[in-house]
């Protein structure tokens, strides 16, 4: 028996807390860009999302599963902490473009915590809250990042 199987090699759900599912499904189809799998579904306590990239036979979209669930409001607790007086995000997802996606998100009105921001060889960042105060960091990975994108944040 190879060792490295009992190895993990992926992950297949991300479960956040939402006091407003609709709202917060909204947000994520609308704003974000995920695609709702079982959309006719009844159930009123939660909803199951994925990105749409890769879509399968079924148009559902790929990769791992994120689940809202209706929380109390008492109990919401935001997943985000603080290192030295500064918001950790707890979530971190991927675009191709953070520049137009923050644009996007402004023109929303979504409360932006740090615009975006290129740091190389790491890519961009971009951060901002989600109905329920989730901290969300999105990543624009270096081989979408041009010179541009650099220039402009350092004002050549």
């Amino acid at each position: 028996m190879n060792p490295h199987e009992a190895d993990i090699d992926g992950y297949t759900l991300i479960q956040l807390p939402v006091s407003d599912l609709a709202r917060s499904v909204a947000f994520y189809k609308d704003l974000l860009g995920f695609v709702e799998e079982n959309p006719q579904s009844e159930q009123k306590s939660s909803r199951f999302l994925r990105i749409r990239n890769g879509g399968g036979e079924d148009g559902r979209g790929a990769g791992p599963t994120l689940h809202l669930m209706v929380t109390d409001a008492i109990k919401l607790k935001p997943t985000q902490w603080e290192i030295e007086g500064q918001p950790i995000h707890a979530l971190e997802l991927h675009s191709k473009n953070i520049r137009a996606l923050h644009e996007r998100l402004t023109d929303a009105g979504v409360r932006i915590i740090e615009k975006p921001y290129f740091t190389p060889p790491a890519g961009g960042y971009l951060k901002f809250l989600d109905p329920d105060s989730h901290l969300i960091c999105i990543n624009q990975a270096e081989e979408y990042t041009t010179n541009d994108d650099v220039q402009a944040e350092a004002g050549v």
